[in-house]
């Protein structure tokens, strides 16, 4: 019986250090996307909280708890933790207008943060649910336009990568692909049943 065990468990070992020395293999080949995790660092600055079209609101106004002091301490909390670590920063439509001093300061301190770390900065369109509330020629518009601003507001050229959506559509994530040469959406969310407006 001692021996039946000893031997049972000298083959599970040999099977756990192959594929343990096969990922590591794996690992050290792979230099690009598949075969990787990577673990993100979303931000969404918003004005109000679903903001579902450019001039329609049905949350709460978030103009207080985005402020510079609050946007440092976190991109700070992440350098800390994450040394070298990157954020996507997503601005809603009215993140990207508004006039007031702290989100003038806002957009400023992001885009510093792309140029001293490398973070990504784009936009996240109708409050996660955009195609809930608009058409998908409203969404491609909407994607198009905020894009353009993105670039104006960063210089140099700048294109996001990517975009934060919650949900998105095929057709959108077509257009961003085809027409915006974005490949990368954040474009389907677990959703709390009865908690955010979609139940998804």
């Amino acid at each position: 019986m001692k021996t039946k065990f000893t031997t049972a468990l000298s083959v599970l070992l040999l099977i756990v250090a192959s594929v343990a020395n096969g990922q590591a293999k794996k690992s050290n080949s792979t230099a690009g996307l598949m075969g990787n995790r990577f673990l993100t660092f979303n931000a969404i600055i918003r004005v109000n909280q679903i903001e579902v079209a450019r001039n329609r609101n049905v949350g709460e106004d978030e103009r207080e708890q985005h402020t510079p002091a609050r946007l440092i301490a976190m991109r700070q909390a992440v350098a800390d933790g994450f040394p070298g670590g990157k954020m996507t920063w997503a601005f809603s439509w009215l993140a990207l207008q508004d006039t007031s001093a702290n989100y003038r300061e806002i957009r400023k301190l992001v885009v510093s943060y792309h140029k001293k770390y490398g973070d990504e900065i784009t936009f996240i369109p109708g409050a996660y649910f955009a195609n809930a509330y608009n058409t998908t020629a409203q969404v491609n518009k909407d994607l198009h336009d905020a894009l353009m601003l993105i670039t104006k507001m960063v210089g140099d050229g700048y294109r996001p990568k990517s975009i934060v959506a919650g949900f998105m559509s095929a057709k959108n994530q077509q257009y961003l692909a085809e027409k915006e040469n974005i490949h990368v959406c954040q474009g389907n969310i677990w959703s709390q049943f009865s908690i955010d407006n979609q139940d998804g």
